[in-house]
């Protein structure tokens, strides 16, 4: 498969980051969902918001950006 014939859901971003041997935290399943949910753009702020909104604890700048 090819990265352009890819599919990105939830679920198969979790088995990813899992198979990579990340650990899932709440912060990341926050950030996670407030992508999948985001009509535009975000910025960082907005993403550390929704993530909190999303997954109960916001993450810091750098969980975001990893």
């Amino acid at each position: 498969m090819h990265a352009s014939d890819a599919v990105f859901t939830f679920e198969s971003v979790l088995e990813t980051l899992r198979a990579e041997g990340l650990r899932i935290t709440r912060g990341r399943l926050g950030i996670l969902r407030s992508l999948f949910v985001a009509r535009a753009p975000m910025t960082l702020q907005e993403i550390q918001a929704a993530a909190e909104d999303h997954g109960g604890q916001r993450p810091d700048y750098a969980t975001v950006f990893r």
